[in-house]
């Protein structure tokens, strides 16, 4: 049951953030002036990591990476 939450919370909240960082992201490129670098610098992180709690990462067997690496 305690495994049932935990995806159940995690999976929204990691979709919640990503969105929320595509809208920042589409300001600070507006912002300024087209800078990809400032851009992908909030997509990144945002947007890449994990979004699915699967068998592995329950058992502790493998890593959950809520935010991507910024390149």
């Amino acid at each position: 049951m305690k495994k049932i939450k935990i995806i159940s919370v995690y999976s929204p909240l990691k979709v919640s953030y990503s969105l929320l960082g595509m809208v920042v992201g589409g300001i600070a490129y507006g912002l300024t002036l087209g800078n990809n670098h400032v851009t992908m610098g909030i997509l990144n992180p945002s947007c890449r990591g994990t979004y699915v709690i699967t068998p592995k990462i329950l058992t502790a067997e493998g890593p959950v990476y809520f935010a991507g690496k910024a390149d």
